[in-house]
């Protein structure tokens, strides 16, 4: 099985987390920018991770590089599709919108997650920062056992026996839209 990470990133916070992954996973590290010429995105891969910022100056968060992307994939149908969001808060309405572009592609988001990160609107200390990146290093492990074990499942929290009510929640939003 190949993985490929597909990622966009404004401040390195989500090429760290693409990066991060694509090594943890064995996967190959793809720039958004660099497939964007391309009339169709297809791929023989059977896992694909989208990893990109959130926005929060745009109503759902998210950049309209990674929509346009998404709207050019094809063949996804049998894929396992996951999200990778980072940001300062949380990401649910993000990873629900990618579902519902991702499903009119005839595909299906598996998983997402939110990874928190330094936002570069709202300063943070040094300390607050460092503690973002240890806790990013946990949460890459969370992230590597889900998508290998290609469990399904969309949120941000997770309880050691899983989802919390907050993904269990968006998981059941994101299945209503897709009926």
């Amino acid at each position: 099985m190949s993985t490929e990470i597909y990622y966009f990133s404004g401040t390195g916070n989500s090429l760290v987390v693409a990066r991060d992954i694509a090594g943890k996973t064995d996967g190959k590290l793809i720039s958004i920018p660099s497939v964007m010429n391309n009339y169709s995105i297809t791929t023989d891969a059977d896992v694909i991770g989208i990893v990109f910022p959130v926005y929060h100056a745009v109503f759902d968060g998210m950049p309209l590089i990674i929509s346009r992307f998404v709207r050019k994939m094809e063949n996804i149908d049998s894929k396992y599709i996951f999200a990778v969001c980072t940001c300062k808060g949380w990401s649910r309405v993000t990873i629900s919108k990618l579902g519902e572009i991702i499903t009119s592609r005839g595909g299906k988001l598996s998983a997402g997650f939110t990874v928190r990160m330094p936002d570069n609107s709202n300063p943070t200390t040094i300390e607050e920062q460092q503690k973002l990146f240890d806790n990013w290093k946990k949460k890459l492990e969370i992230i590597y056992h889900y998508v290998n074990a290609r469990k399904k499942g969309i949120g941000r929290r997770f309880k050691k026996h899983g989802m919390s009510w907050t993904a269990k929640r968006a998981n059941n939003v994101l299945k209503l839209r897709t009926l």
